[in-house]
């Protein structure tokens, strides 16, 4: 689908919730086998008690590494989700783990456009 759509937006972003227990396990473990490019599942949460706008951020597998910022969420991204834009994210860089240092994630989140300029669909 890639291929027909050209990009709207594309940026990157902190991963949030990564030193607290998610559902599926802990991100901690799950990071440290994690790599650059790995593709990655945003999945609305509009039943989540704390933000109707949350966003999960889980695996392949369906594992939860975390949470997209609730700002970012809150902005626009939720919104594109809700209304079947086209939206992918991967992992651009683990970052920390080294000593006694906690990982944390940076994520590149792209947006598309359908090809008459609109934005695309799932």
């Amino acid at each position: 689908m890639k291929e027909r759509l050209k990009v709207l937006r594309e940026f990157y972003t902190k991963l949030a919730g990564v030193t607290h227990n998610q559902e599926g396990g802990n991100p901690q473990l799950l990071l440290r086998k994690c790599r650059s490019g790995q593709e990655l599942k945003l999945i609305r949460d509009p039943l989540n008690k704390f933000d109707k706008n949350a966003i999960k951020v889980c695996l392949s597998t369906g594992e939860q590494l975390g949470w997209i910022n609730k700002d970012l969420a809150q902005r626009s991204l939720a919104e594109d989700i809700d209304r079947g834009t086209t939206v992918e994210a991967e992992i651009s860089e683990v970052t920390g783990g080294t000593f006694s240092k906690l990982e944390g994630c940076n994520i590149k989140i792209t947006i598309y456009a359908t090809r008459e300029g609109g934005r695309g669909h799932a």
